[in-house]
């Protein structure tokens, strides 16, 4: 028997080595929009929340057209305010990113993104931040103060 355990060790070793948490933790360099941006040379997606793209434009609730993709861009980096940001995750997107619960601080950057209203919840991914885009939407505050294409 000592031959199967080995073996069944190993089996359990080379699949935990398939699912690994990656980490990444520095200053921004670039920021793409409101939800990736690029540290240390590795490009990362705030898991589980879905910002507008950099050029998207969104209208508030008088009609007026605003670039809601910069000020979302805008907002995370005031969330962050020169902060070192700290990412966990455990995948990478078709885009290379990996993809990440990030922090500044005491700030979790993804529930901030979305309980302010720059970003929705991206429940296709993961429900998490569900109850903080419905207490956004009800506050109409960021993107939910118009319309905006999801």
């Amino acid at each position: 028997m000592p031959s199967l355990n080995l073996f069944l060790l190993l089996l359990i070793g080379l699949f935990a080595s398939e699912v690994h948490a990656d980490s990444v933790h520095g200053l921004i360099d670039h920021y793409s929009d409101g939800d990736s941006f690029v540290i240390a040379d590795t490009p990362v997606r705030l898991k589980g929340i879905d910002a507008p793209e950099l050029a998207q434009q969104c209208t508030n609730r008088l009609g007026w057209v605003y670039r809601c993709g910069e000020m979302a861009a805008s907002h995370l980096k005031s969330l962050v305010k020169g902060r070192s940001v700290v990412c966990e995750g455990d995948e990478r997107d078709d885009y290379g990113r990996l993809v990440a619960r990030c922090q500044a601080g005491s700030t979790d950057l993804n529930a901030a993104m979305v309980r302010d209203g720059w970003a929705v919840a991206f429940v296709r991914y993961d429900e998490s931040y569900l109850e903080a885009e419905s207490d956004a939407r009800s506050g109409h505050r960021g993107i939910w103060q118009g319309e905006f294409q999801q």
